[in-house]
């Protein structure tokens, strides 16, 4: 969709994505998917991997607190960041222990080298518009991540395309996951990477 087309439509594509999560039916419908918080199966294994040692772990989009509650169960230091205030508002009902705040991802409010881990997950990355956003948004979980610290998230873009980006961020070590090893990962159309900050 073209910039006149974002702006005939009513507004930017951020602002219509802030909307749509903030409108109840979505609230509730993460809720529900959600409910008492879980990995997807590459997920539990990235995390067991790659967050094996207890830290502080950044939980971006975190909807409702799905993956925050599994994250804290393995004994890390949890925040979750949503841009919707609906979506935080009813982690924090859910899960009152944990940390939930309103937070734009491309200009985190937080200090540099705060986190060991960040988890992006449910293809939150690739909602970010203008893509250059999405650039951003890397740079910004680079300067917040400790030297070491792991980046994870899953995105339908080719994996050929994000891992230069992650790069030029910043990040190394860049690891692509499909569900399928070497070379059928080619030919999945959904990604799960892992990228290091030295």
């Amino acid at each position: 969709m073209s910039t006149d087309e974002h702006q005939a439509t009513g507004g930017t594509v951020v602002q219509r994505n802030e909307e749509v999560y903030r409108e109840t039916a979505m609230v509730d419908r993460y809720d529900s998917f959600g409910e008492d918080g879980w990995l997807t199966d590459r997920e539990a294994a990235i995390v067991d991997e790659h967050f094996a040692e207890p830290g502080r772990v950044l939980d971006v989009g975190c909807g409702t607190g799905r993956t925050s509650r599994p994250l804290a169960e393995r004994g890390h230091d949890v925040v979750g960041i949503d841009v919707s205030d609906e979506m935080v508002a009813q982690a924090r009902a859910r899960h009152p222990d944990l940390t939930f705040a309103v937070d734009d991802v491309t200009d985190l409010d937080f200090a540099d080298e705060t986190f060991d881990y960040v988890l992006f997950s449910y293809y939150g990355l690739d909602s970010i518009y203008p893509e250059s956003g999405r650039e951003q948004a890397m740079r910004e979980l680079h300067r917040l991540l400790k030297p070491g610290g792991v980046f994870t998230f899953n995105s339908h873009n080719w994996w050929y395309v994000l891992p230069a980006l992650l790069t030029d961020a910043g990040f190394d070590h860049v690891t692509v996951v499909g569900k399928r090893g070497w070379p059928l990962v080619n030919f999945e159309i959904s990604h799960y990477y892992v990228a290091e900050r030295s």
